[in-house]
């Protein structure tokens, strides 16, 4: 079994607690997962199985779209309606063009700097650990991207967005820095991602409806997985020298070759070889292998 499932996480239950859920299921030790949602948050959970575990950088590069609600006048020290309050104003009344101007100016490029509980690691640390040992924590800010942002709905207290981000996004600082400029402070009240690249939580399992046959059943096989990306042909024979770790060149392949970006290099005479590789000046350069019969292959390099 490889290959990744699509899980629509409820609240309360961290992405680890789905995991191991997992686990206890289909008896399989190697799974991951495609990007963390916080026990706040509810929606969309790529689950990672076997090999489909290698594929992480690329799943978790997709971008992906959240619905959030944002509580205004409230400041907290996780960012999020669980922490403690810290700051407690009353909203003031604002039109909806005002909202929108705010927004707007979240869109694109933008500085953000992480909440002070999150999982980034500083001196080998998470965060978060040193945070609730009440140490010092001063994140450092960086560019993210965030796409688009929409206003959903918004009243006296809260506001509702739909947005899309790029990877290393939070949106409980996006909440948070909206909410201080409306209304002096914000914190995420409420979160469901709804898609990540082109997969969307309406395809997702409930938890509650697994078992070992559904899981089975709604397997999305790596190569779909990746169905973004450009596939090439490897000619006959090259698997042979790819597998040992030679270079291959473009005559070596068949179909379009883009000049730069990621692509996937498959068996000329089997579906059970699959390479991840970068092109970088119309070269090919072999970055990863996802998985591989090596009977099929004829290699029998014990490294794979």
């Amino acid at each position: 079994m490889r290959g990744i499932l699509l899980i629509n996480k409820p609240k309360g239950l961290s992405s680890y607690d789905v995991i191991r859920r997992i686990k206890k299921i289909t008896g399989i030790k190697k799974i991951g997962h495609g990007g963390t949602l916080d026990p706040l948050a509810t929606g969309l959970l790529i689950i990672l199985f076997n090999e489909a575990t290698r594929i992480f950088p690329i799943i978790s590069s997709y971008p992906k779209t959240y619905r959030a609600k944002i509580r205004l006048g409230i400041t907290t020290d996780t960012d999020d309606i669980t922490g403690n309050i810290l700051k407690s104003t009353t909203p003031r009344e604002y039109k909806r063009e005002e909202i929108l101007e705010v927004l707007k100016r979240y869109e694109g490029a933008i500085k953000q700097i992480p909440p002070r509980f999150s999982a980034l690691k500083e001196k080998g640390l998470p965060l978060y650990q040193k945070a609730r040992r009440g140490e010092e924590v001063s994140p450092k800010i960086r560019t993210v991207q965030v796409f688009k942002i929409e206003l959903l709905s918004f009243g006296p207290e809260e506001i509702e967005i739909r947005t899309t981000v790029g990877k290393g996004t939070y949106i409980r600082s996006l909440a948070r820095d909206i909410g201080k400029e409306l209304s002096g402070g914000g914190t995420l009240q409420e979160l469901t991602r709804e898609k990540i690249g082109e997969f969307s939580v309406d395809e997702s399992l409930k938890l509650s409806d697994l078992t070992k046959e559904a899981i089975r059943e709604n397997i999305i096989p790596i190569q779909e997985a990746l169905a973004l990306l450009p596939k090439l042909v490897l000619r006959a024979g090259e698997e042979k020298r790819l597998l040992a770790g030679q270079m291959i060149l473009p005559s070596d392949v068949k179909g379009k070759i883009p000049t730069e970006g990621k692509v996937l290099l498959l068996s000329s005479t089997s579906g059970d070889i699959l390479f991840l590789a970068r092109m970088k000046n119309s070269r090919i350069i072999p970055e990863r292998l996802l998985y591989a019969d090596k009977e099929k292959a004829g290699c029998g390099d014990k490294r794979f």
